[in-house]
């Protein structure tokens, strides 16, 4: 799966490294757990569980975007 970039953003595969931003940026979010039912993410760890989670889901066949500003 290739990344997708545009002017203002890059689609690309979660990485193990994107826990710390991700519960930062959403990971907190009360919002979406209206929809995701992990969601918020009361620590950090937990949201590691999850990117490793979209992470081992490649293997699979998973189409799980990361979106971030360039």
């Amino acid at each position: 799966m290739e990344n997708i970039e545009t002017g203002r953003l890059l689609l690309r595969k979660f990485n193990k490294n994107d826990a710390a931003k991700c519960f930062v940026n959403f990971g907190q979010d009360r919002e979406l757990g209206r929809y995701l039912p992990m969601y918020p993410v009361e620590t950090v760890e937990k949201m590691e569980e999850i990117v490793c989670g979209f992470v081992n889901a490649y293997t699979f066949g998973a189409f799980i975007w990361l979106i971030e500003k360039k």
